[in-house]
């Protein structure tokens, strides 16, 4: 699954992998499938969305609108 994480205050540090990325207000990062990941640090006001996408093979289907004149 993805996980998209939205900073709406504050600040936090997230590791991904090897790596540390400081996230403030105002930014976005998305986590694929299979990144190790965990916050290690943030302010006191810290505060973040999480947007949880489980996509699957063929999750998606196209609906057709008719029109009934």
């Amino acid at each position: 699954m993805n996980e998209i994480y939205l900073i709406a205050k504050g600040w936090s540090k997230i590791k991904i992998d090897n790596n540390i990325i400081k996230l403030e207000a105002g930014d976005m990062i998305v986590v694929e499938p299979n990144e190790i990941h965990t916050f290690i640090d943030n302010s006191d006001d810290y505060f973040h969305f999480v947007i949880i996408l489980h996509l699957k093979k063929n999750d998606k289907k196209n609906i057709e609108e008719k029109n009934n004149d």
